[in-house]
């Protein structure tokens, strides 16, 4: 909340990626009214629709995946594959997941020994938190 309500997204391609796609997650959930609870004005969350704050996520991603460099690429692409799921993209799904799983693998985030450091304990459970389900399943489909 920090970062947002220094208006980091406005400077930050990556962290603008990351916003815009749990938007489009969230926008989605509040389209098939799925609130947990009753007091949200569910027609004012409504707009914009789930599919803008998708697209300027995808925007925001780098065409060369070489240059998503930041954690918060690895974000995006974890909030885009959720949304395109909420919203019955089957194929955006997968293109995400696999956009997800590729950029795990080649920077290594699956061996904490690659990782830069210093990192702080909260930068690390961050990271640890974003690969440790996607290794056991990419494990899973034998990917190397």
């Amino acid at each position: 909340m920090t970062r947002v309500s220094r208006g980091e997204w406005q400077t930050d391609r990556a962290f603008f990626a990351t916003i815009m796609s749990l938007c489009a997650l969230a926008s989605a959930r509040v389209r098939d009214g799925a609130l947990y609870s009753g007091r949200w004005n569910v027609k004012m969350l409504s707009e914009p629709a789930s599919e803008v704050f998708f697209a300027a996520a995808e925007s925001a991603l780098p065409k060369d995946t070489a240059a998503a460099e930041e954690l918060d690429y690895l974000r995006a692409c974890a909030f885009l594959t959720l949304a395109a799921l909420q919203n019955s993209q089957v194929t955006k799904m997968h293109y995400y997941l696999g956009y997800y799983g590729m950029l795990i693998k080649c920077r290594m985030l699956h061996d904490e020994k690659y990782w830069s450091s210093p990192l702080t304990v909260i930068q690390k459970e961050e990271r640890r938190r974003l690969v440790c389900c996607s290794t056991s399943y990419f494990a899973s489909l034998h990917i190397d």
